[in-house]
């Protein structure tokens, strides 16, 4: 599907939500970024259910009154996956957007949502991984790193195949050696690496991404007991690197038949 210069329509109903959730704030550069915020989250929706990929906007930050009054967030869930994606608006001149600190976790990624002058159309942009192997995920350049949207597609069903394969017999020897605490952003990291990464450089990259999970136990325990930070040996590190292999090869498999 061809979704480069793809246009949403904006509804009446959609900026009744955002006149309402805006009305809600107390200045006016929160109220106008709670209704632009609640525009691009229908863009998406409006375009997922076209496509029928089920959302839901109730469970969704963006429409708790607490969480939008707080946060700078735009997140739409997805049901099915028990995840988020971030639906980040974006003006008509606008050529870099900001993520907020509060949209840097808990999401499957990000779509990018560009409005009109009027706001009465939007055009979905691109996608983003929520683990794009950027140093700066703050400040994003939209013409250098966004994905094609369909990528979103693509990420949307390898985590659904991904969650309906037996993968104990290679996370359960994860889990032993290294704190996950959730078993979709390992996937989402190792999609990201497969999908992105030459094969040459993938085994690599996901010892890394193993290091950094024993590195982050490893300050907490140092932390907790005043002592030192354990370094990973060659050994250590070899061992990881077979695990990434057959986590990475595991996933090659599930997503062949794409």
């Amino acid at each position: 599907m061809e979704t480069e210069t793809l246009k949403i329509p904006i509804t009446k109903n959609d900026h009744q939500h955002a006149k309402e959730f805006a009305a809600e704030q107390r200045s006016q550069a929160k109220k106008a970024k709670v209704y632009l915020n609640t525009l691009a989250v229908c863009a998406v929706r409006n375009f997922l259910n076209i496509v029928q990929i089920e959302t839901d906007v109730e469970l969704s930050g963006t429409w708790n009154p607490i969480e939008r009054a707080c946060f700078d967030i735009a997140d739409l869930f997805i049901p099915h996956l028990d995840t988020s994606v971030e639906c980040r608006p974006v003006l008509p001149e606008q050529e870099e957007v900001t993520l907020p600190p509060e949209v840097k976790e808990d999401r499957l990624g990000y779509v990018f949502v560009k409005f009109d002058n009027d706001l009465r159309e939007a055009e979905l942009l691109g996608f983003m991984s929520v683990f794009a192997p950027y140093d700066d995920l703050e400040d994003i350049e939209l013409e250098e790193k966004l994905e094609p949207f369909e990528n979103l597609f693509t990420v949307l069903e390898r985590v659904e195949k991904a969650g309906q394969v037996d993968l104990d017999s290679v996370l359960a020897e994860v889990e032993a050696r290294l704190k996950i605490q959730s078993r979709q952003e390992l996937i989402l990291k190792f999609e990201r690496i497969l999908r992105n990464v030459p094969d040459y450089q993938q085994i690599a990259d996901g010892t890394t991404e193993f290091a950094s999970y024993y590195q982050e136990q490893s300050l907490a325990a140092a932390s907790r007991s005043e002592g030192n930070v354990n370094e990973l040996s060659n050994e250590e590190l070899g061992k990881l690197g077979d695990l990434a292999g057959e986590l990475l090869e595991k996933l090659a498999e599930i997503w062949s038949e794409e």
